[in-house]
């Protein structure tokens, strides 16, 4: 995913722990050793920080 910031500075730790999770999940699917998503727990617990950090901030509805 590169060097894209987080939305929130409060999830940049989630970000990051799902961007490495992500490429290194990537090498092995262009290689034909993984299909299965082994990053699902990680980008859920990144989405539920941003989408909180969304509320908080008045920009989506409680």
């Amino acid at each position: 995913m590169g060097n894209v910031p987080s939305f929130a500075s409060e999830c940049v730790l989630k970000k990051d722990a799902y961007d490495a999770c992500f490429n290194q999940w990537y090498d092995k699917f262009l290689k034909g050793e993984s299909i299965e998503n082994e990053c699902q727990t990680l980008w859920y617990a990144y989405k539920l920080c941003v989408d909180a950090q969304l509320v908080k901030k008045n920009i989506i509805p409680a």
